[in-house]
């Protein structure tokens, strides 16, 4: 069989028409996957920044004030105010006081009397002077604890203790022993404030109201 020159170029030509076919085909098919991938991460990055933009938000709850609608006190002598619970029981003859003494209970079986030597379950005293040292918890307690505590930007003393080898069922005549008591000591503007807590058996437990009444509403005055 015989084999012209006009048929090797035949071939040739046959040969460099299918590589740039195949490489065609290649070259489509690449840029097609390269085109696909491009896609989904523009469709994902899509996707996510709507994801951010139009997404559910975190709703943050707004904090209540839980001494909103506490009731308001001022004492003018004393120098200083402050709020406690609505529920909470006052002495009943607060003009008997004397002057900067307030006395406060849980409830009306613990609240302590003015003129007497009964303070009751809460009490919050001012005096002249500084008797920070005479004030701090000392004989008759054991288990006494002190930490630092800052208040209205005035620096003074949290102190706890349990009532030990004491007589009596009141402050001023002793409690008995196991009686829990929480003193919150501070001196500024010429005087010495104490904020006073004992529970006894008989009371309700209200040290929580009681802390934040100090911290959150207790404000000195000039």
């Amino acid at each position: 069989m015989r084999v012209t020159k006009k048929g090797f170029i035949s071939l040739e030509v046959l040969l460099i028409l299918f590589i740039a076919v195949l490489l065609a085909g290649t070259g489509w098919y690449v840029l097609k996957a390269k085109d696909k991938a491009s896609s989904t991460y523009s469709d994902a990055d899509a996707a996510n920044s709507s994801q951010l933009k139009y997404g559910k938000k975190e709703v943050v709850k707004e904090q209540k004030d839980p001494t909103a609608d506490w009731v308001a006190y001022s004492s003018t002598e004393g120098k200083y105010s402050l709020k406690y619970p609505k529920t909470w029981a006052a002495a009943t003859n607060p003009e008997s006081c004397s002057p900067g003494i307030l006395l406060l209970g849980g409830n009306a079986g613990s609240v302590g009397k003015c003129a007497t030597e009964s303070f009751g379950q809460i009490s919050v005293v001012s005096t002249d002077g500084d008797s920070v040292n005479d004030q701090k918890l000392s004989t008759g307690y054991k288990d006494v604890t002190s930490e630092n505590v800052t208040v209205n930007n005035v620096a003074g003393t949290k102190m706890s203790g349990t009532a030990s080898g004491q007589s009596g069922d009141e402050i001023s005549a002793g409690m008995p022993d196991g009686t829990k008591v929480v003193k919150y000591i501070f001196y500024t503007n010429g005087k010495t404030y104490t904020a006073n807590y004992i529970q006894m058996s008989t009371y309700p437990d209200v040290l929580s109201d009681f802390n934040l009444l100090v911290t959150k509403t207790l404000k000195f005055q000039a």
